[in-house]
């Protein structure tokens, strides 16, 4: 299981800044305590929309142990 979130940044928004946040996110998906998400967070561009934003799609799974506690 995952979550999924789809979102637009803008049009001049450099790839290095997305591999950034991917790269932020991970880091705290791994040091956070009590975390219900693996730390194999991915941000994948979708699609450019006429020059005016970048559709990107965030997956984030579920970590295993934490989705088995009632």
């Amino acid at each position: 299981m995952a979550e999924v979130l789809t979102m637009q940044v803008a049009w001049r928004t450099p790839l290095d800044k997305l591999d950034e946040l991917e790269k932020c996110l991970n880091e705290w998906l791994s040091t956070e305590e009590n975390r219900w998400f693996q730390p194999t967070t991915t941000i994948m561009l979708q699609s450019i929309n006429f020059q005016r934003s970048l559709e990107i799609t965030i997956g984030i799974p579920h970590n295993a142990y934490a989705s088995s506690i009632p």
